[in-house]
């Protein structure tokens, strides 16, 4: 009779483990998303203070491009030889 408890109590103990492997494996996976996803989420926000000044600093050199002036013309004509 004691065998067989002993037989059962392994069974258990076997059964239960890999219960809770699969849960610890789950879990696992689950927050590796989530971390994965902080991951997205911190680099996004990383680059909008990048992308930021990127459009404040391109402003005035767009502006500049562009070239006009009050009078319509523009400000910097090349002229062609």
């Amino acid at each position: 009779m004691a065998t067989h408890s002993r037989q059962l109590f392994h069974a258990c103990f076997i059964l239960i483990s890999i219960l809770i492997g699969s849960l610890l494996d789950q879990l696992k996976q689950s927050y590796a998303n989530v971390i994965r996803g902080l991951y997205i989420d911190i680099a996004l926000f990383s680059l909008l203070p990048l992308s930021f000044f990127v459009t404040v600093i391109s402003l005035p050199v767009r502006h500049n491009l562009e070239g006009s002036t009050q009078s319509g013309q523009p400000k910097d004509t090349v002229a062609l030889l």
